[in-house]
Formats: C-alpha cells, structure tokens, sequence
C-alpha cells in the first residue's frame, strides 16, 4: 500500500512539471522505471537489513520521502532538455535518485511512535 502513496503523490508533483516540460523533452516509457526503482531500492535495503529498530511510522513516512524526490529529477530532466543524450541524462537521473532512496533510509531515524519505558 506504500507503493501506492508513493506513486499517487510522485505522480501527481511531477504531472505538471512533464506537462510544462513537454516541448523540451521528450519522455520515454522507460523512463517511468522511476517510480518503482526508487520504491525497490528502498525497500531491498528494508528487506536486506531489516529494520533497524524502524516502525510503522517510518515504514509510512520515508515512501513519501521518496515521492518527494522524484519531482526533482523531473525538473532537472526538464531543465536540461536535450543538450545532453536523453537517455544518458535520463539513466544518471534514475541512478542518482536510487542512490538517494539509499540515503532516506540510513539516514532517517528509527522512530519508537512515541512510547517510554518505565
């Protein structure tokens, strides 16, 4: 159901962004392995090294995170246009936001919703 969120969110920040941007760039299909790279990353990394003390709270937050991102590699896709290769450009892009979908979950902190001992 993350997965969902991520999409619907990711979709609806960069919509406009590819709209606006539709004489300057031409988007392939392969292009939207963006949104599920990014999710996939993420959630290898959840999988393959647990949890880490992480709870619902930021098994909700951090696909959000990753929803957030997507929208900037499209404004960057957009801004460069076609001086570089499409493709090239479009592959590092991908590349850069998995490496980032890295970074949001070591670095954000495992949440305990709240609750003390004692």
């Amino acid at each position: 159901m993350a997965w969902l969120y991520h999409y619907l969110v990711a979709a609806l920040l960069s919509g406009p962004l590819l709209y606006l941007g539709r004489r300057r760039v031409s988007p392939e299909r392969w292009e939207l392995l963006i949104f599920v790279l990014l999710f996939m990353t993420w959630w290898a990394l959840l999988m393959g090294f647990g949890n880490n003390g992480k709870s619902l709270v930021n098994l909700g937050a951090e696909p959000y995170y990753l929803s957030f991102a997507i929208p900037f590699a499209v404004l960057a896709r957009v801004l460069i246009g076609d001086r570089v290769r499409q493709w090239l450009w479009s592959s590092l892009l991908i590349l850069v936001m998995c490496g980032v979908a890295a970074a949001i979950y070591f670095l954000t902190l495992a949440t305990d919703m709240g609750y003390t001992s004692g």
